[in-house]
């Protein structure tokens, strides 16, 4: 495949390689590639044993402004926590990204891939959709969710479906849903939200204006 579109600008708009078994060693040549595919807007890697080590190579492209990606999907390609903070520290960098997709990869509850989820919600412009379900994020990665919401994030669509989110959790991204005017759609469903933190969340939205679609 490399091969073929190694000579040349390819005018593909969409690249659609999920299921194909590339692993770390094939994203490098890959992203060799991918700098030449200068027309690319929708790219679909999931279900590939990227790993860490792929996924930090093909970060570097992300970030470089001239790529033209605007629908990304890396959804459950083994990325483990320090890819995962590589690739979220990318997408705010980078100002094409619309639709980004990053389910069942493990980003944890650390601190650097908290803090990288963080400055992704918050900072990133033309970002309108981020899914993360069944990413592990537990409390810690939702109370980043909830600090960017409060700050004003441009996102129209989460999803944070089966995290592991608790009370905290569900507290902090309550408390980032009473200012924020942006967010038109969340999903929490599958998550371990109490009663308490469930009321905490609907109190939060007699103050948004904004959300629409809310699924718990």
């Amino acid at each position: 495949m490399c091969q073929g579109l190694e000579h040349g600008n390819s005018p593909l708009i969409y690249l659609n390689i999920s299921k194909n078994e590339i692993s770390a060693l094939g994203m490098v040549k890959f992203t060799e590639v991918l700098f030449l595919m200068k027309k690319l807007e929708k790219l679909d890697l999931s279900e590939n044993p990227i790993g860490s080590a792929g996924i930090e190579e093909f970060s570097k492209v992300v970030a470089r402004r001239q790529q033209t990606i605007k629908d990304l999907d890396i959804s459950d390609c083994r990325i483990q926590p320090k890819g995962c903070s590589k690739i979220l520290g990318s997408i705010w960098k980078q100002n094409t990204l619309n639709k980004v997709n990053i389910s069942y990869n493990n980003i944890g509850e650390g601190k650097n891939t908290c803090n990288a989820l963080l400055e992704c919600v918050q900072k990133t412009r033309d970002l309108v959709l981020l899914k993360l379900d069944s990413c592990k994020l537990g409390d810690a990665g939702a109370a980043a969710v909830g600090d960017a919401l409060y700050k004003q994030s441009q996102i129209k669509h989460i999803s944070l479906r089966n995290n592991d989110i608790g009370d905290e959790g569900g507290r902090r991204i309550g408390h980032g849903l009473e200012s924020n005017k942006s967010l038109i759609k969340l999903n929490l469903s599958k998550n371990e939200l109490n009663d308490a933190a469930g009321e905490i969340i609907a109190h939060s939205l007699r103050k948004n204006v904004a959300l629409q679609v809310l699924d718990l």
